[in-house]
Formats: structure tokens, C-alpha cells, sequence
């Protein structure tokens, strides 16, 4: 406002002195000057357009309710929060729901497995109007809602009230294992509320047959405690097998959040063995993508202490006898760091080796070099786009490194290329990389993960001496997702296809969907509870992925989005802007028309 004020200054200044001063009018340039300087002063002010009390009555009220599933819970809030919702919009105003996405109320329950209210405030801004919001207040980007956002926000907040429970709030094993390998499982237990025991049962199956039942302790609410268990290797054999994990508490009203789905592979090829010493962020990219794209079962180990190993599935600790006999059983040992923990057991296997050792590691902007040496491995990662990939943070830089360089790289594009991978096939096929910060390839996502991807499945591919990049699936699914999360299908060739049809089938019921496939290869769809088989028929490929009755919606969480207090949430009172008053826009003209006219009237130019 201060620049208003001396925009307004200057502007009666200057109309004074053009009048007074050099046209010589006397009273009349009085007069002239006042309608100039009265015009100018508003177009400032509907310029910086200052907000004042009132009601704007142009628009009607725009309502947004809270539609995820923690809103229809027992203990939950829903009915009163649409009654508010209804009774604040009134009978022009507008009600949209919001959840993991926006929209109009389609449903008379809530669905959506995600509380995400910035997408939806930004949509209602635009509508302009006043702005409510119905909630339980468990808004899970609350944090990461802007000031701007929130100002002149009127918020209604109906918390749960919880009823005691329990829930399986988590559940880690491997993905795929090898046949005639036990399974392990790493369980995570939540209680709230007053329960009547202290005690719980967790039974596994697969369809009908009950495969492990375990009694464990409940720890003591509110609290969250982790529970280890194996399934015995003669329960499953080889093929997918659609694992029930339910959870058996006495007294526990809500069953949904007491049962968790997963799928596991058990294949008849022998595992492929991951070591990392230490354990990095590269490393565990290293492991996920190895999980996905390996071809085979997958063991990983970690070092995260002195004296103390992990398995990276289920962080179960893990000595170093039981990770010499994975190596020795491995058909393909991967090495991060460090090689301690392997010793001889690794004589003969193919094995790929990611060095991170401090000593002799070149710290800088290490850029993929994009012209590629010939080598087994240049048809696949000859696709890769390298000069779009972001750089690695560092490069082991030596003399010793025997073999065919597969990649090279420059420090900051400049100087001559040095090694990055390096392969080999004297006594056993082995690859060497010695390179740091792929992992900020992975968390780039796009172009720069698809990268690794194929760098890690060419290598792999290329060790087991198995042609298995041609017979890899190239569409892939999200094996589990919780109630109200949408399915995530995903194509790893090149390229991705607008479309795709996949037929589903649950039990007796089959139903045709189409994917239609983002730019980064990835299709979305939600789809109701259950077991789906799917099938791609043009590209000879099926599987199995599930979607739960759990979501993180069923357990009770903090307040994130409260009330506001003062001005916290900025004023409650209505305000309407200088520019949504037409007649100001009027008096501008007036003003300025009036001037006009009046110099024309004395011959004024």
C-alpha cells in the first residue's frame, strides 16, 4: 500500500504541475488535475488489488469433504461430515470430495486410500468463493501445504473417535525364492486402546491350507512392535502362491486391518546373492532393481554395524555362516564393497563387483561417456539415452582393472574416458563397476532409472550366459496394493504402447480392461478388493497381484490438519477484493473520460 500511496502522490504532483504549471490554466487546471490524479490513484489500487472485509455474493461457497476410508471407520466421523458439508454449501454451493484424488461425491461411503487436500485446494481456489473443508484432520500432506493455501481457509475438523484394536500394519518377505528355501517374514503389530488381552495368533495360508499358525505377544497400546516368523520350506513348491497373513486378536472389532496379502515366487532355479559392506544408498537401489529385473531369486545382506549383518528382505539379523552358504548355493553373486563376509565360497560363481572403497575413488561430476567400446553388452545399453543421465559422484580410478570395458565416463565431460564397467571372461564371466551414486539415478526417476534398469539386466543377463533378456516379461504389475490405491501396471520395453487390453479374473468373475500407458510407461487402475489373475493374451504373459481389505486409513493417526487457533490458519472473515467491485472500474473511466472532455472543450490537445 505504501507504493499505492506514492504512485498516488506522484500522479497529483505530476497532473499539478502539467496544469498549473506549464498549460497555465489556473482554477480550471484545479479541477483537470483532480480528475487525473483520481483516475490514476484507482488503476493503482485495482493493480495491487487489496483485499477488504465483506462477502463476495458473486460466487457461491465451495465445500471440499474428506472422502478416504478413515472417515468411515468405526469411531469415524462420516455422517456428521456430510451433513456439515451439505449444510455449508447450501443450495448453490458446490461440495467435491478428497482423497487421493478430487471430484464430485459419487459414493455414499468413503473410499479413497490416500488424504491428499493440496490438489484439492488449488482446484478450489480456483473457483473462487470462500473455501470449507470437512475433515478427520489425518491429512497426510499437511506439512506440505503452503501458507498462500491456507490463508482465509474455514476449517471444520471432526476427529475419530478410535475404538481399541489391532492391526497388521506391516508385512516384509522376499519377493521370489528358490524351491526348498523356508520363507522369512517380518510381521509389524500396532495397538491403541484398551484391549482385553495381550496375546494374538497369526495364521498363514495359501488358498485353503493353513501353513503356519504362531501365538505372539501383543505389545502393550498404544506402541508398535515387530514379530519374526519363517514359513517351513515344504509348505510351498514351485510355482506363485497367493499368501493370507491374518492376524487373530480377541475382541478386536475392525477384521480389515487384521489381514495382509502377498505373492511369492518360488522358483526352481538357485538364488542370486546380494552382499553390500557397507550398506549404501547404492546398494539398496542395487537390490531393488535386482529384484525386479534378475530373473532369479533373490538374497541380499547388508552390513549396518560393526559385528552386525541383515537380510535386506526382512532386516532379520543374520550371521556370516548362513551368508557363505547362500554364496555357495548362488547361481550369481553381486558384490558391494566390501568381501569379508564371502571368502572362498565364492569360487567359480559369476559374480559382479560395485566397488565403494574410499582409497582411490575420485570424487567430481563423473559423466556416462555416450559413445560405447564394442562389447557383448553394447545392443543393450547402446538404447540408453547417456547424455540425459545425471552424473555419479565419484570413480575408483586405477591401473589394475583387467578386461573389456563395457561404459566409461569423464570427470565434468572433459579429460580422457576411464573404466566405469569392466567385464571379463578368463576362468568364469565376471563384470567389475567402479562407479559411486547410482542411486541418484534411481531417485531421478524416468529416463535415468530406465538407465539403470538396463544396465543392471544387461549385466546380469550377460553373466548367467542365459540369453535372458529376450524372454524377460515386459509388462510388469504392483504384486499388492492396499483398499483404495489404484493398481500400477508398467511396461520395461522400448517403447511403451498407447494401449494395452488385459483380461482379470477373481474367482468366477472375468472382466476386459484397457491400460492406456503414460509417458513413462506406467498404467494406473483402480479396481475393487480381491485376488486378480491377469492375462495379456497378444503378449503371452500372465500373473497374479492383489488388492487388500487393509489400507493405513483403518489405523488411527495424529491430528496433522487442526482447527486454527487465532490466526494460524489466517482469518475467518470473508473478505472481497477491490477488483470484484465493478464500479470502481466505472469510476476510473468517469474520471478519466471527464478529463478528456474537458480539454477538449478548451482546445487542449
Amino acid at each position: 500500500m505504501i507504493l499505492v500511496l506514492l504512485a498516488s502522490l506522484v500522479a497529483g504532483a505530476a497532473a499539478l504541475y502539467v496544469y498549473l504549471v506549464r498549460e497555465r490554466l489556473g482554477p480550471a487546471g484545479v479541477g483537470l488535475a483532480a480528475l487525473r490524479w483520481f483516475g490514476v490513484s484507482l488503476l493503482a489500487l485495482l493493480v495491487v488489488n487489496p483485499a477488504g472485509p465483506g462477502r463476495s455474493r458473486a460466487r457461491p461457497p465451495t465445500v471440499l469433504l474428506d472422502r478416504s476410508l478413515s472417515m468411515g471407520v468405526d469411531g469415524g466421523a462420516w455422517e456428521r461430515a456430510l451433513d456439515s458439508a451439505r449444510t455449508l454449501a447450501g443450495r448453490d454451493g458446490r461440495v467435491l470430495g478428497f482423497g487421493r484424488t478430487m471430484g464430485p461425491l459419487s459414493d455414499s461411503v468413503p473410499q479413497d486410500g490416500l488424504t491428499l487436500l493440496e490438489p484439492a485446494l488449488r482446484a478450489a481456489r480456483g473457483f473462487g468463493g470462500e473455501v470449507y473443508v470437512v475433515t478427520d484432520g489425518e491429512v497426510h500432506d499437511a506439512a506440505l501445504l503452503q501458507p498462500g493455501l491456507l490463508g482465509n481457509l474455514r476449517l471444520v475438523v471432526l476427529p475419530r473417535n478410535p475404538i481399541p484394536g489391532a492391526a497388521l500394519t506391516h508385512v516384509a518377505m522376499p519377493r521370489t525364492i528358490a524351491n526348498g528355501d523356508s520363507v522369512p517374514l517380518t510381521v509389524e503389530i500396532t495397538t491403541w486402546g484398551a484391549l482385553d488381552t495381550d496375546a494374538a495368533r497369526i495364521e498363514i495360508l495359501t488358498g485353503d491350507r493353513r501353513v503356519v499358525v504362531q501365538s505372539v505377544s501383543l505389545p502393550a497400546a498404544p506402541a508398535t512392535a515387530v514379530r519374526e516368523l519363517f514359513i517351513p520350506s515344504a509348505a510351498l513348491g514351485p510355482g506363485e502362491h497367493v499368501l493370507v497373513i491374518n492376524l487373530l486378536v480377541s475382541g478386536d472389532v475392525e477384521h480389515r486391518d487384521d489381514t495382509r496379502v502377498r505373492i511369492i515366487s518360488v522358483l526352481v532355479d538357485p538364488p542370486a546373492v546380494l552382499v553390500a559392506d557397507p550398506a549404501t544408498r547404492d546398494a539398496r537401489a542395487l537390490y531393488e532393481t535386482l529384484a525386479v529385473v534378475g530373473g532369479l531369486p533373490l538374497r541380499a545382506f547388508a552390513h549396518v554395524a560393526a559385528d552386525r549383518w541383515i537380510d535386506m528382505a526382512t532386516a532379520r539379523a543374520v550371521g556370516e555362516s548362513e551368508i557363505r552358504r547362500a554364496v555357495g548355493g548362488a547361481a550369481l553373486l553381486v558384490i558391494s564393497g566390501g568381501v569379508d563376509a564371502v571368502g572362498s565360497a565364492a569360487g567359480g560363481i559369476p559374480t559382479w563387483r560395485w566397488r565403494t572403497e574410499p582409497t582411490g575413488t575420485a570424487e567430481g561430476d563423473w559423466y556416462v561417456v555416450s559413445r560405447l567400446a564394442p562389447s557383448p553388452l553394447a545392443g543393450l545399453l547402446g538404447r540408453v539415452e547417456w547424455d540425459s543421465v545425471p552424473p555419479l559422484t565419484g570413480l575408483w580410478v586405477t591401473d589394475l582393472v583387467e578386461g573389456d570395458v563395457a561404459l566409461a565416463a569423464q570427470l565434468a565431460r572433459r579429460g580422457a574416458p576411464q573404466p566405469l564397467v569392466v567385464m571379463a571372461d578368463v576362468a568364469g564371466r565376471r563384470l567389475e563397476t567402479l562407479g559411486e551414486g547410482f542411486s541418484r539415478w534411481v531417485l531421478r526417476g524416468g529416463a535415468s532409472a530406465e538407465a539403470f534398469r538396463t544396465l543392471v539386466a544387461a549385466g546380469t543377463d550377460w553373466l548367467l550366459q542365459s540369453g535372458r533378456a529376450g524372454r524377460r516379461p515386459v509388462l510388469d504389475v504392483t504384486r499388492t496394493v492396499q483398499r483404495g490405491v489404484p493398481v500400477s501396471f508398467r511396461w520395461v520395453g522400448d517403447p511403451s504402447p498407447d494401449s494395452l487390453a488385459v483380461r482379470l479374473s477373481s474367482g468366477t468373475v472375468e472382466r476386459d480392461i484397457v491400460l492406456r500407458f503414460a509417458t513413462d510407461g506406467t498404467a494406473d487402475t483402480l479396481l475393487p478388493t480381491g485376488t486378480y489373475r491377469w492375462e495379456a493374451g497378444q503378449l503371452g504373459i500372465a500373473g497374479w497381484f492383489a488388492v487388500e481389505e487393509y489400507s493405513d486409513e483403518f489405523v488411527p493417526a495424529p491430528v496433522a490438519l487442526a482447527e486454527p487457533v487465532g490466526s494460524t490458519l489466517g482469518d475467518f472473515r470473508a473478505r472481497s477484493y477491490l477488483r470484484e467491485r465493478w464500479w470502481v472500474f466505472l469510476l476510473a473511466i468517469i474520471a478519466l473520460v471527464m478529463e478528456w472532455a474537458w480539454r477538449q472543450r478548451r482546445g487542449l490537445p
